[in-house]
């Protein structure tokens, strides 16, 4: 049975407005499902988490594109724990076909807080999904791919990134990313709602109209056979609060690390400009068009993904909002639900 609201530090009332709110944006078709959980994280991990669900169940897997970023971050943070990563390391040190040009000086840090230089999306990204390209073919795209900053001066966001990194974390790791998300996270956290890639039924993305499904989309078999390390995580909204809390506590990673990820890198590269980033962490950039919504601080972490999936920390409060409407065209149904998310907390 879910907790009751109060006892994890929600509003009663309030929490039902979150609900009326799903209920109408479903209802209005702004969106097509929505499962949101939220929690005080001083609230007994004993208790449930309530979850309001419209037009999915609260156990549905959807596929949580970037929201995988922190999550593959957080196994970066436990292989430097463990000894067998620097953030200092150079990419070329770990991926020799990573060399020539400005790339030598990029480090694991620089792929983490999107201060690489390297360009979001690779030229052939169209081309490598159409032909249902492997992780590794994009991995080689990545390191052929042409740098749009000089390292460490400015703030990109980058997938591309990301899929290096991922391929450093294999080699330091020992094992395919996936099984490392397992084991570094989803096994220790008993995430059973939760792969990189692996397949299975999710809730559909709901495409807007212009949009022509093909075999490489998000609802493909192929796509969420992927894991790929910048976007293939399939998850619950459970699942993803029980991450969001675990990272917050120290109980993941160590209170250090946590730390580290939630530094503003501007503070550690003297010449990066840019809106912050902290390790495969984003802040709450109020004011931006794609903020976490309106009454979240600056200081809040989290990630948006862009199949419509918004996760934040914010002073001890979680959230995780998932749908199935894609943020990049609509974000203001994610935006006015974390309102409400965020009004709900009982400790104002």
């Amino acid at each position: 049975m879910p907790a009751r609201s109060e006892f994890v530090g929600l509003d009663p009332d309030r929490w039902r407005r979150v609900r009326s709110l799903a209920e109408d944006l479903v209802g209005g078709r702004d969106l097509k499902a929505v499962v949101v959980a939220a929690r005080h994280a001083s609230a007994a991990a004993s208790l449930p988490t309530p979850a309001i669900s419209v037009g999915a169940t609260a156990g549905d897997r959807f596929p949580v594109a970037s929201l995988t970023k922190p999550v593959v971050a957080a196994v970066a943070l436990r292989l430097c724990e463990d000894g067998r990563l620097s953030l200092a390391d150079r990419v070329v040190d770990w991926l020799p076909a990573f060399a020539g040009g400005q790339r030598r000086p990029i480090t694991v840090r620089h792929l983490l807080a999107h201060c690489s230089g390297l360009p979001d999306v690779w030229p052939e990204n169209t081309q490598l999904r159409r032909a249902l390209a492997g992780r590794g073919a994009f991995v080689e795209a990545s390191c052929r791919c042409e740098l749009a900053a000089k390292p460490g001066t400015t703030s990109i966001y980058s997938s591309v990134g990301f899929s290096l990194l991922g391929a450093v974390l294999e080699a330091a790791g020992g094992e395919d990313l996936p099984s490392l998300v397992r084991r570094e996270v989803s096994e220790p956290l008993a995430m059973a709602g939760t792969s990189l890639g692996g397949g299975g039924e999710v809730v559909p993305v709901a495409y807007p109209p212009e949009h022509e499904a093909s075999d490489s989309d998000w609802n493909s078999a192929y796509w969420r056979s992927l894991g790929a390390p910048w976007g293939g995580l399939l998850s619950t909204a459970g699942d993803m609060l029980k991450f969001l809390g675990a990272f917050a506590s120290g109980t993941l990673v160590s209170p250090a690390s946590r730390e580290a990820a939630w530094a503003d890198q501007r503070g550690v590269f003297a010449d990066l400009g840019g809106r912050p980033w902290g390790l495969g962490w984003r802040f709450a950039w109020p004011g931006h068009a794609a903020s976490f919504g309106d009454l979240l601080p600056a200081d809040a972490v989290g990630h948006y993904g862009a199949t419509g999936t918004l996760m934040w920390h914010s002073r001890g409060r979680l959230a995780v909002i998932l749908t199935t409407t894609p943020a990049l065209t609509r974000p203001r149904p994610l935006q006015l639900l974390s309102n409400a998310v965020a009004a709900a907390f009982a400790d104002g």
